[in-house]
């Protein structure tokens, strides 16, 4: 989710930033700035890593039913197993947020008590709204909107927003252990309150 690729023809300049890795061919130079981890990999230890993660929602054999076997025999939150990339590949805080606000289902309610339905339209809206993202290069989460003219060009619905804009109701946030570090969970205190008891 961090970094940057730069290519450029020989003779390439110097380094500029973070380069962790540079790659040289005989015509072409590129360079890899900033991500968090990068490792060179022998093959062995790259399908180690590959199989860690869950099905991505990108591509077109990724296999739901895994998602779910892992999501209904747990008793952790909705909100955080979708955005475990060893549950589901793909998915970041603002999807996250967007598609539980789509489908109104409460992030707090517990994986195991999800239904087989419920599941089935987080997963077809995640592919829906990341093949979007991809085309569009930004995350746009509102229906028939384009890009915004904002750094990132996303259009969402109540990520970062005060109020949802199906009921009105004040939007709710809350910073959540999530994997590696505290991500803020946002929801409708309103719109989303299918099987929230059951996450009490």
């Amino acid at each position: 989710l961090f970094g940057r690729f730069r290519c450029a023809k020989r003779p390439a300049a110097e380094p500029k930033g973070e380069v962790r890795i540079r790659i040289v061919s005989d015509s072409h130079v590129v360079d890899i700035n900033g991500p968090n981890t990068c490792e060179v990999l022998d093959p062995a230890e790259a399908m180690a890593l590959v199989s860690r993660i869950g099905p991505d929602v990108l591509r077109a054999d990724a296999d739901p039913d895994r998602a779910f076997a892992r999501i209904s025999k747990s008793r952790t939150s909705v909100g955080q197993l979708i955005m475990d990339q060893s549950v589901m590949a793909g998915i970041g805080n603002i999807y996250r947020s967007e598609i539980l606000w789509r489908q109104r289902i409460h992030p707090h309610v517990p994986g195991q008590r999800l239904a087989r339905a419920d599941f089935d339209r987080i997963w077809d809206d995640a592919v829906t709204l990341l093949e979007r993202g991809v085309k569009a290069n930004a995350i746009i989460t509102v229906e028939g909107a384009k890009k915004s003219k904002s750094r990132y060009g996303e259009r969402v619905n109540i990520f970062a927003k005060d109020s949802c804009p199906a009921c009105g109701g004040a939007i709710s946030g809350l910073a959540m252990r999530v994997s590696l570090s505290s991500r803020r969970m946002i929801w409708s205190s309103r719109r989303q309150i299918q099987l929230a008891d059951l996450a009490l």
